[in-house]
């Protein structure tokens, strides 16, 4: 978390964002409806054209537990809710939900979910 402070204020306070906030602001519908998670990250292979993310509350962590355990691999990326305090403030994020975000081709679950196709960069 100070981490990511600390790389927020680098490039939110800097020449490039202040260069560029208008016209990446008028891209973006919604750019205060944001949960804070906490995951290993990933990197898409080079020659991916898109990208599969699957976004959902389970209401019980046991129970999405047991489904990970059958249908995700460490290559799906796991991500979970962060449920530390946001110490930049500039950039509202929601609180109070507990979210799984995982990348690439599964099972769906048994809860309410989103899938996202992404296109990664250059693509």
């Amino acid at each position: 978390m100070a981490h990511r402070r600390r790389a927020l204020a680098a490039f939110y306070d800097g020449p490039v964002w202040r260069r560029h906030r208008d016209a990446a602001n008028a891209t973006m519908a919604d750019s205060d409806d944001v949960l804070l998670l906490r995951g290993p990250g990933r990197t898409p292979p080079p020659d991916a054209t898109e990208i599969r993310a699957t976004i959902c509350h389970p209401p019980d962590p046991a129970a999405f537990d047991t489904y990970a355990a059958r249908h995700l691999t460490p290559t799906h990326a796991l991500h979970r809710t962060e449920h530390a305090v946001n110490d930049f403030p500039r950039l509202p994020v929601r609180t109070g939900e507990d979210v799984r975000v995982w990348f690439g081709p599964s099972a769906p679950p048994p809860w309410p979910y989103v899938r996202l196709r992404l296109e990664p960069v250059g693509a």
